[in-house]
């Protein structure tokens, strides 16, 4: 999981192999200075945890979330995942951790909100589902950190009224 939080300062000195005297200056030569930080994760702002959604004709929902304080925005991304909560009194991280791939709903975003829109697939009346945004870094790069591997809090909402249950 690498190295944790803080200031660290990195040495090389160069030594002979057979005696082991020095063969280049010793610190501070040689040394560079650097710092480590975990960036907190995401947060979900739209739709509100355990919210009820009302539907639209034609399909729009905004999502959105917060970006994580002082990383960087030109180097990470996020991605969004919806999963459906079956049955509907599951926990929301119950329902993500075993959610089949592929998800319901998983879309790489470049910025903090996305439109989910009448292309994206239809949400449906009464159903329940959990979202998680995750922020990664982007590309191949691997120079940002993020706590909890970059997974916000998993929050659950209900895409119009519950359908009640007839037994």
């Amino acid at each position: 999981n690498g190295l944790p939080e803080g200031d660290y300062s990195l040495c090389i000195q160069a030594l002979d192999f057979n005696s082991g005297a020095a063969k280049s200056q010793a610190a501070p030569s040689g040394c560079a200075n650097f710092k480590i930080t975990h960036y907190e994760p995401p947060t979900l702002q739209q739709p509100a945890c355990n919210s009820t959604v009302v539907p639209k004709n034609p399909q729009s929902q905004l999502f959105s979330w917060t970006a994580p304080a002082g990383a960087p925005a030109n180097k990470m991304e996020y991605v969004l995942k919806i999963v459906e909560v079956i049955p509907a009194n599951t926990n929301p991280n119950q329902a993500m951790n075993a959610a089949p791939e592929p998800p319901f709903f998983q879309k790489v975003v470049q910025g903090t909100s996305y439109l989910y829109g009448p292309n994206d697939p239809a949400l449906q009346n009464g159903t329940k589902y959990a979202i998680r945004i995750t922020a990664r870094n982007k590309g191949e790069s691997k120079e940002l950190n993020f706590k909890n591997n970059g997974h916000s809090v998993v929050c659950a909402f209900t895409y119009g009224q519950a359908q009640a249950d007839n037994q």
